[in-house]
This record gives structure tokens, sequence and C-alpha cells, in this order.
């Protein structure tokens, strides 16, 4: 979005000087989360270079907890196949996981001298709200953290200030 403010564009040159010429834009981003990699120890499969999956006695339960000791999904559904067999689960058919928003900003400030010349100060936000954003849980079946979120995405807050002259 872009927003051309439009406070004292009519009104005399040194109101209008101070309170005119800001324009407001961002960038608004929303995703829903991306499939969930279930994946199995493979040293029983005997097949090198193929990926293990867990058996799946149907799909997990998305709890949505976040953090570590927090299960993001039921991981109760899932089970270790046999002995030389694959896993009945086929590669991101389950579950998702967390989604993504974000909302980047910037405030423009211009001001003319004259016809030819001009200047901005500008202030830009990554991450206006500073909103943290997860990665996928772990889906590594018999891992220790199996089912649990414990990272974030990078992406923390970032004021960027920017004064240009225009000519």
């Amino acid at each position: 979005f872009v927003w051309d403010i439009p406070f004292a564009n009519k009104s005399p040159k040194l109101i209008r000087a101070v309170l005119g010429g800001w324009q407001l834009s961002g960038i608004f981003s929303a995703q829903s989360g991306t499939p969930i990699n279930f994946t199995a120890n493979g040293a029983a499969l005997r097949a090198p270079g193929n990926t293990q999956r867990p058996n799946a006695s149907g799909k997990p339960t998305v709890r949505g907890e976040i953090g570590p000791g927090k299960l993001y999904f039921d991981p109760s559904v899932f089970s270790a196949p046999a002995a030389n067999t694959f896993g009945n689960m086929t590669r991101n058919d389950s579950t998702t996981g967390p989604g993504y928003t974000n909302l980047d900003g910037t405030m423009i400030k211009r001001f003319r001298f004259s016809e030819r010349i001009g200047a901005e100060i500008r202030i830009d936000a990554l991450n206006v709200t500073n909103s943290p954003n997860f990665v996928n849980p772990d889906g590594a079946f018999g891992s220790p953290t199996f089912g649990q979120v414990n990272a974030t995405i990078g992406g923390e807050r970032l004021v960027r200030f920017v004064a240009r002259v225009t000519f």
C-alpha cells in the first residue's frame, strides 16, 4: 500500500511545509505454513541413498504449541516401520508447520525547495510489529525434540533512517 497523506495540501505555505508532504507505505505478507518433512532412522532399511519415513496411523492433530518441551502436533500417531520396509508416509503429505506473517513499512517526509531541488527524510522499518515467525517442528521420528518448534526464522525488527537530496 502507498498513501500520500492529504493533510494541509490546501493550507498556507508555512503550514503545508510542516504538515504536508507525508507518505506512508508498506508491504503485508501472510502465508500458510510449509509441509513438515517427516523422516525416520534409515539404518534398518538397508537401502543406501533412500530416505526412511515413519508409519502413521492417521493424520496428527495440530496442537500449535511453540517452545521447548511443547508439542506442535500429536506424535502418538507415528511408529517405526518394520525392518527392511519403507514407512507408509509419503514426502510432505501430512501436516504443515506454523504460518508466517510480516509487515514492513516506510514513512516519508518530502520537502520542496524549488521546482528542481527537494529533499526527503524517511524511516524504513522491517517487521514493524516485531512478531516472531517460527520454523517447522522437528520431523525426525525418534529425535528427543520430535514435534517441537524450538527456533525462529530470522527477521527481528530493523529500522533504517535515510536522508537524501533530489535535484
